[in-house]
């Protein structure tokens, strides 16, 4: 009979093509180099993530064998790990049973698998086996893959959504899966939650309290980052005096319990899970143990067929050698180490004035309480930017919330977990230098914060020799312990960009060589010209420039040319610096030290960076690639060239920065606004001569009408009024009406009274930059970015959206009673002849094109604003482009802040996913005017099915309102004199920036916040609050501020915005809202009969913005 088709009759096994039976390294170079590197991160750095820990050769070999080929839904029969335990290796007898009864598999082929599943399960019994609980007694589930997924399967076995769950809470060390909020079990079950008293110690008591007040089905004890024991009688007690079920979550001290030296919950709790990790030293998995019959039923069915399918036999197989590892005398010995060096590790951070969180450790795991922390600024450092300093000189450990904390991504602690670090050999002694380096980095930070969405962002920085010597100091320490992981690594990839340091930056050249540099990246050109003297910014390909390196002193660090070179495309730019060989190896550590943002540069101020990341390549040696490329070679000989000429090579010149501008003004670009060291450049009143003072003159000008107001007239009769110099509709029906329209269906708003222009040329994005307080640089086209603009003094001249058509144009939208205003300012700024910054007035921009887009003058380019907001606006837009389904697919692929070019309905706009309602759901047509009575008129027809209604500007202040929302002359500026940041809005100030105008200015509102802009409702009376309104604290019965603006939102409730003392600025807080009096008022003891008295009505502060529960109760 004839082979089947398919592979040739002559073909072997091993000539298989099906079988893609090639090395890992030539099938894919790219995870064999990721491989590779990772092998060598782990073999360089000091581990002491509690989570982690060397998982053994062995176990590592078993989980790579052909079990990973199986899929095994079900579970072993029954008979084989608790009827005859002792006998699960007699093969023939189980073959045997197997053959005749089969399991209790959804697949067959899995009679081998049978046995690793078996094996696992008996030798993970006989583990935490104990005197009272014998190992025939122990149920265990080894088929969870995850700790998250063995924890939601006890939920999945015991609860029902909407019980009530008890467990420690989140930032005192519990887990994710203890009942976050983030997390499944906090969406799903209600979470009451219990902390460590005010000792660190848990308190039984107090729990019980909590339990018999609550009465919750379910009690997690165990925790993540909690160091102490745990008691586990007690807390069978408090379970049992609600007849709650226990579950003990322990993930982490599993190793610590395998080898006697943290208590042992198994046979006492009604539910344990773990991790095989952790402190067990296993492959990535969990295992669950109970010793109640009706549990295992509930339990196993939670996990097959609850939660998952097939199971990971091979990690079963992983799973079942690290238990025969973990019964070892040896394994009891690691254990050991690590509780020891837990302890003495803490006591070694103690001795150094470090505070410990919760008062110590009886665990592998410790944290480090920052708050205490005395950083060379006297602000605390914050979990995330330690973790980030320490990893920088390969000490690696992770973020900790502790009590007290409220932003996750920015908590104040960092945890130590020693299993990885003991497994290396390092003991009490070693640790005890690792405790040195490590306060040494963290007392030295000059630690700060930039304001983000989510509060207050840390962020530090450390002088970049005392960094580099910490990673030196700790690079030769590691050396001496191997990782014993039997794992290659790559020497190839030894230096930049996987690990650099000093010595490796510092490669020798050539003798009385040059140093060649590689300077790459979309922001390499920002990069080179805020860090060296010279107008880099302006250089086109092929052009060199002579400039100089400063430090943060204004001390030289070498001069240099720069030559730009062709780069792999427009945007993304390649540079190549030649400085003197003896100074490169220093040039090249200060580059990538200032890239990558942690070490200071500027004596004067903390916040700024240098813009980056970019890409700091050393050419000399070819140590981090070939000088190659087709103009290479040529733009090196061109800086060298440059470079004889004046002699920089050999001059050696050693002066103060000062002097080297009167000697060399020519390298010097005195206008830029700002280089690395300029505050030590004095510079002489000649640079800013011809500068002068801006001062606006506003004129009156008639209202005038919008290029809609016909349209408007035909829906009836609006209510018209002025605003902002043009004729508006306030509203259509009223304003309640159309707002909750916006809420439920959609609006239609006439915004073409807003401002629109744009901004054209080479430096149409340097010249954004400068004038916006957000960063510009950031956008891409198709995206948009809300900012300010500041006087040079720091008052707010507008609010104002930009949009990045390409990284040539710009569109920018801003208010209507702003437009004369801002179009003044920017085309004064555009001139170059007014002082722009205060201290520095030389600085000049660059010169970009600006265009009014309403003015007639700009033909087809004019554009005005249409608004749609609410749900029903997508379904209506993509009615619009019905028949075109690329169309549509890019309207729904329109991510918040972003825009396309597109034609609709036959019209071409941009079609922008912003908005001014607070909607999840809204967009704005930017269309030529003549064209947008058509377009009012498209979105309405095709809206009216949707409920889209025409909506006046009552109703898009009363949105605007309710969510938040800044108007110009209310939370911004106004009578208040609010600025962006106190209303909230510090997020669009954008401090890092080396300079936007009216920064200065910025950063001393940052530092010096005492008032707020807070959201309030009113809870009791009907009177209309109106802005200037005071604000009374109740508790107090003090005056904290005046309302900016205020709204009905219904028939009988009231939102508005107050700026107040920023203290009361707290969710919850009881206010009072005190009409501010008309007309003259008479003195309290000249009251007579019939007096008009201000009353006080009574109202809560909410928080900032609305979050999603309060949305929905809308």
């Amino acid at each position: 009979m004839k082979s089947g088709t398919g592979l040739r009759k002559e073909s072997t096994m091993s000539e298989n093509p099906f079988m893609f039976s090639g090395s890992l390294a030539e099938v894919d170079p790219e995870i064999r180099m990721l491989s590779d590197v990772e092998a060598d991160r782990q073999r360089k750095k000091l581990i002491f993530i509690a989570s982690e820990s060397i998982c053994p050769r062995p176990v590592r070999e078993a989980q790579m064998t052909t079990f990973s080929n199986l899929y095994a839904e079900g579970y072993p029969a029954l008979r084989m790990y608790e009827e005859e335990r002792d006998e699960l290796m007699d093969f023939a007898r189980q073959l045997a049973f197997q053959r005749r009864y089969a399991d209790r598999r959804y697949y067959k082929g899995t009679e081998f698998a049978n046995f690793v599943e078996a094996l696992a399960i008996r030798r993970a019994a006989k583990l935490f086996a104990s005197d009272h609980t014998p190992a025939e007694a122990i149920h265990v589930n080894v088929q969870p893959m995850s700790g998250a997924m063995a924890n939601n399967a006890v939920y999945e076995a015991f609860c029902e959504p909407g019980d009530t769950v008890m467990g420690m809470e989140l930032t005192f060390g519990g887990h994710l899966t203890h009942g976050s909020d983030a997390n499944r079990s906090g969406k799903r079950y209600r979470m009451v939650s219990y902390q460590p008293d005010r000792s660190g110690q848990l308190d039984y008591d107090a729990m019980k309290k909590v339990a018999i007040a609550e009465k919750p089905k379910l009690i997690i004890a165990g925790y993540s980052a909690y160091p102490w024991a745990i008691d586990w009688r007690e807390m069978r007690e408090v379970a049992d005096s609600v007849g709650a079920i226990l579950l003990a979550d322990i993930a982490h001290p599993a190793g610590l319990v395998v080898a006697g030296l943290f208590p042992n919950p198994v046979g006492i709790v009604d539910v344990t899970t773990l991790t095989t990790h952790k402190t067990l030293c296993g492959p990535r998995g969990a295992i669950m143990l109970t010793t109640n019959p009706d549990c295992a039923e509930l339990i196993d069915a939670a996990v097959f067929p609850g939660e998952q399918g097939g199971p990971h036999i091979n990690t079963i197989a992983a799973k079942a050698v690290s238990f025969a590892l973990a019964a070892t005398d040896e394994f009891k010995e690691l254990q050991k180490n690590v509780l020891d060096n837990a302890q003495s590790m803490a006591e070694s951070f103690r001795k150094r004035g470090i505070e410990i969180g919760y008062g110590g450790t009886n665990s592998h795991l410790f944290l480090i309480d920052l708050r205490a922390v005395k950083t060379q600024t006297g602000k605390p450092i914050t979990g995330e930017i330690a973790s980030r300093l320490l990893d920088m000189v390969n000490i690696t450990v992770n973020k900790n919330t502790i009590g007290g904390d409220e932003n996750a991504a920015h908590p104040s602690a960092v945890r130590f977990g020693m299993t990885w670090a003991t497994q290396r050999g390092l003991g009490p002694e070693e640790l005890d230098r690792v405790a040195e380096w490590s306060t040494k980095l963290l007392t030295s930070a000059h630690s700060y914060s930039y304001i983000e969405a989510t509060g207050d962002a840390g962020r530090g920085k450390l002088d970049m020799d005392l960094l580099e010597e910490v990673k030196a100091e700790v690079g030769e320490f590691i050396k001496q312990f191997p990782d014993g992981q039997d794992v290659e690594g790559s020497s190839e990839r030894e230096g930049y960009p996987y690990w650099y340091c000093a010595d490796e930056a510092a490669t020798p050249t050539d003798a009385g060589g040059p140093g060649t540099i590689e300077v790459s990246g979309e922001r390499a050109t920002a990069f080179l010209n805020e860090l060296s003297t010279a107008d880099v910014q302006s250089m086109d390909e092929g052009e060199t420039r002579q400039t100089f390196f400063l430090d943060r002193n204004g001390s030289l660090i070498c001069r240099a040319v720069v030559a730009r070179a062709e780069g792999p495309s427009p945007v993304r730019r390649r540079y190549i610096v030649v400085c003197p060989g003896e100074n490169a190896g220093r040039l090249i550590l200060w580059m990538r030290s200032v890239s990558d943002g942690y070490v200071l540069f500027d004596s004067d101020d903390i916040y700024r960076k240098v813009q980056g990341p970019v890409v700091v390549n050393n050419l000399s040696d070819g140590s981090d690639g070939a000088a190659d490329g087709t103009d290479t070679k040529e733009i090196i000989s061109k800086a060298l060239s440059a470079m004889k000429e004046t002699g920089s090579v050999t001059s050696g010149e050693q002066m103060p920065a000062s002097g080297l501008l009167k000697k060399h003004p020519e390298q010097f670009d005195l206008i830029k606004p700002y280089f690395v060291g300029t505050a030590h450049v004095k510079r002489s009143p000649e640079h800013a001569k011809g500068k002068k003072q801006y001062k606006y003159e506003p004129k009156e000008e008639p209202a005038i009408r919008t290029c809609l107001y016909e349209e408007h007239l035909k829906l009836g009769k609006p209510r018209m009024a002025a605003f902002a110099g043009h004729e508006m509709p306030v509203w259509y029906t009223s304003i309640i009406d159309e707002h909750r329209a916006v809420r439920e269906t959609a609006g239609l708003f006439d915004v073409s009274h807003m401002g629109v222009l744009d901004v054209r040329g080479r430096d149409a994005c340097r010249f954004m930059d400068m004038v916006s307080s957000n960063y510009i640089v950031r956008l891409r086209p198709g995206q948009s970015i809300y900012g300010y603009l500041f006087y040079p003094d720091g008052t707010c001249v507008d609010d104002v959206l930009t949009y990045c058509i390409s990284y040539e144009h710009y569109m920018v939208v801003f208010n209507a009673a702003n437009i004369r205003k801002d179009l003044d300012w920017l085309s004064a700024v555009n001139t170059g002849e007014i002082i722009i910054d205060e201290s520095r007035p030389w600085i000049t921009p660059p010169k970009v094109e600006i265009r009014y887009l309403k003015d007639e003058s700009h033909g087809e380019d004019m554009r005005v604003d249409v608004a749609l907001q609410g749900p029903a606006s997508l379904p209506t837009v993509l009615k619009l482009a019905s028949g075109d389904r690329i169309l549509q697919g890019r309207i729904r692929g329109i991510k918040r802040t972003e825009f396309i070019d597109c034609e609709l309905a036959g019209l071409p706009l941009l079609l922008s996913r912003t908005g001014y309602t607070g909607e999840q759901i809204g967009y704005e047509f930017y269309i030529h005017p003549e064209q947008a009575p058509e377009l009012w008129n498209r979105v309405l027809e095709a809206g009216e099915e949707f409920g889209v209604k025409p909506t006046g500007l009552g109703a898009r202040d009363s949105t605007r309102t309710e969510v938040g929302l800044p108007l110009f002359g209310h939370e911004l500026e106004g009578e208040s004199k609010v600025n962006p940041i106190e209303a909230g809005y510090g997020p669009f100030v954008k401090l890092h920036k080396p300079f936007f105008i009216g920064r200065d200015h910025a950063v001393e509102m940052a530092e010096n916040r005492e008032r707020e802009v807070c959201r309030f409702k009113t809870t009791g009376g009907m009177r209309k609050v109106n802005p200037g309104d005071a604000v009374v604290n109740v508790r107090g019965n003090q005056f904290i501020g005046n309302v900016t603006s205020c709204v009905f939102v219904d028939e009988s409730t009231q939102v508005g915005m107050a700026a107040v003392q920023r203290r009361y600025n707290v969710e919850g807080w009881e206010i009072a809202l005190v009409a501010k009096p008309r007309g003259k008022t008479r003195g309290f003891d000249d009251l007579t009969v019939g007096d008009k008295f201000p009353l006080a009505q009574a109202g809560i502060v909410l928080e900032r913005f609305p979050d999603q529960n309060e949305k929905e109760s809308e």
